[in-house]
């Protein structure tokens, strides 16, 4: 793979997590770790861009990365820089949507569909009850869960109305087929108002309209005052094609994207594991 054309003195670099940074076992490859370190230490912002929560992201930072990062959380919806007490930006998805978006899914739920709804309310995780799908989510994510034993929409009433917030962002579990057809469901409905977005087999997330890691990484971008062509991305989902088509940074879609992220980017990764490694080595001018 030839990558001189990008070779330059980047300044930010922005990772996805599950599938970019990680393989199918969670795990991250000891040759990314150490190319991100060395960079991080030269002074290069690193920002780990995912669907997750704040908690998650910095728990796998500090665990796996093995230093403290820049935060692009829930897809964007919230952005975090080191160092700050406060998020510099939180885009939360309006109360009234995410409660008619809650109440629906209930209503599915109870005619027999299994799902399971995640709140995230004020940087904590909220679901109405423990289920097979919210373990599974917490396998993957180490998120801590507070179960409320009440529908999600009758939180969102209480909860939000009280405090006058909303939920940054909304998140249904199910089955691959299921989430599949949950998503031609809600997308047509909420295509107007709302980011419904596919990720993980079994993720079906709700966001602000407009919200997405593009955005965001460009909302780092003017924080550090970087340059256009000077940040450089990574990804290998759905979620991930607004950071990587973007005009002015220079993106890597992983080996294991489907052809459609791969055409957002403006190279392709060699490897699905090691493969961020293995581009930096290439494209960086220390």
């Amino acid at each position: 793979m030839h990558l001189q054309k990008f070779k330059k003195s980047y300044r930010l670099i922005a990772l996805d997590i599950d599938m970019t940074l990680t393989n199918h076992e969670r795990q991250m490859h000891p040759d990314d770790k150490e190319a991100l370190f060395l960079l991080h230490n030269k002074g290069v912002h690193i920002a780990l861009a995912s669907g997750r929560m704040t908690h998650s992201i910095r728990k796998f930072a500090r665990d796996k990365v093995g230093f403290d990062t820049d935060i692009i959380a829930y897809n964007g919806a919230m952005v975090w820089v080191q160092g700050r007490q406060e998020p510099v930006l939180h885009d939360p998805l309006p109360q009234k949507i995410a409660i008619q978006i809650a109440r629906e899914a209930e209503k599915l739920e109870k005619s027999g569909t299994t799902l399971a709804i995640n709140c995230y309310l004020d940087d904590v995780l909220y679901a109405e009850k423990q289920t097979p799908l919210t373990d599974l989510y917490y396998q993957r994510t180490k998120s801590e869960y507070s179960f409320v034993n009440m529908p999600i929409s009758e939180l969102l009433q209480t909860r939000t109305a009280a405090a006058n917030n909303s939920p940054t962002k909304l998140l249904v579990l199910a089955e691959n087929e299921v989430r599949n057809q949950l998503y031609q469901h809600f997308e047509q409905r909420y295509r107007d108002t709302t980011e419904v977005v596919k990720t993980d087999p079994e993720y079906l997330e709700f966001m602000k309209c407009g919200v997405n890691k593009g955005k965001a990484v460009l909302n780092l971008m003017r924080y550090y005052n970087i340059p256009d062509g000077l940040a450089l991305v990574f990804g290998d989902g759905n979620n991930d094609i607004p950071m990587l088509q973007l005009e002015n940074v220079v993106s890597f879609a992983m080996n294991n994207a489907s052809d459609k992220v791969k055409s957002a980017a403006n190279a392709v990764a060699p490897d699905a594991y090691g493969g961020v490694a293995a581009c930096l080595r290439q494209v960086f001018v220390c």
